[in-house]
């Protein structure tokens, strides 16, 4: 890290230069003028590889209404109240994932990390351990490794890559389709008191709002995050 003045300093990451900005004071522009700081996902070039994969969600949706209501739907789930009943989550699945660790013959800090971070928020997102869903975990790992490919160093797919790709977005797809389904048929929702929501349970409540691709495309852009 090379300091160029207060509050900045330039970092490589993955062969790319960046400036750093800390000071608040030297960002306050950014989040006060509305009109000339906005996100425009429709030509950034990670935006359009994430949407492949995650679909039109919370991250890859432009600035607008649409994304203030799809960040609506997880604040409730965000508020510091909420937090307190995540330690026994995190705690758990951190264990879970320790006594994983013991069975295995090698240390992966990369995978213990990623498969730690599924699982604390997949139970959050949709009360279930993403973990255990069939080929999920896999799938999401070649999605956003071959999304960082070609994104940050510019490779361009192999057929059998691309092939894996494919199948990889299609296992994504189908798996959150069928969690949201299975929630929906169940009436789970409506059964819950509002403070014990999980983030779909929030969504499935403003259909009027989320439609189902909206919510499987916010949900696989939730559970891919530390990916």
């Amino acid at each position: 890290k090379e300091y160029y003045q207060d509050g900045c300093f330039n970092a490589n990451l993955m062969g790319h230069d960046y400036i750093v900005v800390c000071d608040p004071d030297l960002l306050k522009d950014v989040f006060e003028d509305q009109e000339t700081f906005v996100k425009d996902t429709t030509v950034d070039p990670i935006f359009l590889q994430l949407k492949i994969f995650r679909g039109e969600g919370l991250t890859t949706i432009s600035d607008g209404p649409l994304h203030q209501k799809c960040q609506g739907a997880i604040a409730p789930c965000l508020m510091k109240r909420a937090f307190a009943g995540y330690l026994p989550i995190i705690n758990e699945a951190i264990n879970k994932s320790f006594t994983n660790l013991k069975l295995s013959k090698a240390i992966d800090g990369n995978k213990f990390f990623k498969e730690t971070t599924l699982r604390i928020i997949s139970m959050i997102a949709v009360s279930e351990d993403a973990t255990e869903w069939p080929g999920f975990a896999e799938a999401l790992e070649t999605c956003s490794q071959e999304t960082v490919k070609r994104v940050f160093k510019g490779a361009k797919l192999n057929p059998f890559s691309r092939r894996e790709f494919s199948k990889s977005v299609d296992i994504l797809k189908t798996t959150v389709v069928g969690i949201i389904n299975k929630r929906k048929n169940s009436y789970l929702y409506k059964e819950k008191a509002p403070e014990d929501f999980d983030i779909l349970d929030n969504m499935l409540k403003e259909q009027e709002v989320f439609d189902e691709e909206l919510i499987r495309a916010n949900l696989t852009t939730i559970l891919s995050a530390g990916h």
